[in-house]
């Protein structure tokens, strides 16, 4: 019996290898190249499981039924299934995580997604900066209680 061969490595406890343990991997494959990169509920009733619904246009209704019996009314996200070197490559040019989600037209909730899955912090990512309080200003601010 040969290995199986996984488009993607998903880390155990997430929706993405609970899919490829349960339903297999050519289903997950199918579901992130037509829903990749939204989050969506998996219906609970099979009557809701029509041709139109976007699970059912994805996978097809015998999957979606599987899928729906397994993770019926979870709401999940679907990772997308993307070029890995494309955001490496933007991080390695200097871009900033807000530049890299423009660049790319995803969200930058999504750019760090993608990096942290490489294992990876961008060290163009601007963290946010407090404000320092001027000397005096904590006694004057209406929400500090000076005592």
């Amino acid at each position: 019996m040969g290995a199986v061969r996984r488009h993607d490595y998903f880390a155990p406890d997430t929706f993405g290898r609970a899919v490829q343990d349960h339903l297999g991997d050519d289903v997950m494959l199918r579901l992130r190249k037509a829903l990749g990169g939204t989050e969506l509920r998996i219906p609970v009733r099979d009557a809701v499981l029509l041709n139109g619904h976007p699970l059912v246009q994805a996978i097809g209704r015998a999957d979606a039924l599987r899928m729906a019996a397994v993770f019926g009314g979870e709401r999940v996200y679907v990772p997308l299934l993307r070029e890995n070197g494309a955001y490496l490559s933007a991080a390695e040019a200097g871009l900033s995580n807000p530049e890299i989600a423009q660049q790319l037209g995803v969200s930058v909730r999504h750019v760090r997604r993608v990096l942290a899955c490489e294992g990876v912090q961008n060290p163009n990512h601007q963290q946010r900066v407090t404000r320092a309080l001027r000397p005096g200003a904590a006694a004057r601010h209406p929400m500090t209680m000076a005592e």
